[in-house]
């Protein structure tokens, strides 16, 4: 008679690897189950291999749990909760949204904006050359100064700037010159106020501005070209986990397969 071939189980998840296992042994393959050791007292086969005489050790799920059981309990909560889940998302979404509609919220978000990671030097870039560029074409037209910043504030798309605007047009009201009402405010970059001054001490602020906002233009214009540079082997390493995760969640069961056979 063949000698027949001693196996461990672990039972993983339902436990219809343990039942397929003692059924080939009631059919006469040469197996026997030597033990079990499952995550789950009620997974599938465990009471058949009681009965059995089949020595069995339920391994407590906080410390000894095998991570597939934890993670299709997690799954199973997922589908009993999708319904709350959803709206969950879908109210915290709104809300935001709706939050930065308030004057309070997008003042908060304007100013939060300029100070993400990657894009936040973006819509600084951004907001300080529509400043410019429009402030340069309004006094070459013959605006007041006044008048122009006011108008120039509503156009920049930010809020704290446009907070900043409208303060720096009450203190030239007040007889301070523009880049000294402009020092006081961080949003406002230090080459910017040398280039202002520079050109109100040769009466050619429009000038100077229209300078600006060019340069302003080749800043953004080179940050968002070294973004691009950094995504693509991002992307890269992306797809390449995604599919590295795809082969292993393929080959995964074969291995744990052999494994339970040995």
């Amino acid at each position: 008679m063949a000698e027949k071939l001693k196996v461990g189980v672990l039972v993983s998840g339902s436990g219809t690897n343990l039942q397929a296992i003692i059924d080939a042994q009631a059919e006469g393959l040469p197996i026997e189950v030597a033990h079990v050791v499952s995550s789950r007292p009620d997974a599938y086969g465990i009471e058949r291999a009681k009965a059995a005489g089949i020595p069995v050790l339920v391994m407590n799920k906080g410390l000894y749990a095998d991570p597939r059981a934890a993670d299709e309990m997690i799954a199973d909560t997922l589908k009993a909760n999708l319904l709350w889940i959803s709206l969950a998302v879908f109210g915290v979404v709104a809300g935001s949204f709706l939050f930065v509609r308030t004057p309070g919220g997008r003042a908060w978000w304007d100013a939060q904006k300029l100070k993400l990671p990657i894009v936040g030097p973006i819509f600084h870039k951004l907001a300080l050359t529509r400043f410019a560029r429009t402030t340069a074409s309004l006094l070459h037209s013959g605006v007041p100064i006044l008048e122009t910043l006011n108008v120039v504030a509503i156009s920049v798309g930010n809020l704290k700037m446009e907070d900043a605007l409208k303060e720096i047009a009450v203190k030239i009201e007040q007889g301070e010159t523009l880049s000294g009402a402009m020092s006081q405010y961080p949003i406002f970059p230090r080459i910017i106020l040398r280039m202002v001054m520079a050109g109100e001490q040769g009466g050619a602020v429009d000038t100077m501005l229209e300078k600006i906002a060019d340069y302003m233009d080749d800043e953004l214009e080179h940050t968002l070209s070294g973004l691009t540079s950094l995504i693509e082997p991002l992307l890269i390493i992306f797809l390449g986990v995604m599919i590295g995760g795809m082969v292993l969640a393929m080959f995964l069961p074969v291995f744990d397969l052999v494994n339970q056979v040995r």
